[in-house]
């Protein structure tokens, strides 16, 4: 798992078992995105290889 503070708003993301990413938000208001499901598949990537970072352009 990784995670990431960005402008009040959380960004998390998972891989799964299955060599997939799952990734949502945590909103300043409190609500979250639908998590999106995102294959992996062709890229240098796998369960237990993720990192999260964080950009703004303020």
């Amino acid at each position: 798992m990784a995670a990431t503070h960005v402008n009040g708003e959380v960004q998390v993301a998972v891989t799964t078992s299955d060599n997939k990413l799952l990734h949502t938000s945590r909103h300043t208001d409190r609500t979250w995105d639908t998590p999106a499901l995102v294959t992996l598949q062709g890229l240098p990537a796998g369960p237990g290889q993720l990192t999260v970072t964080a950009t703004w352009n303020g």
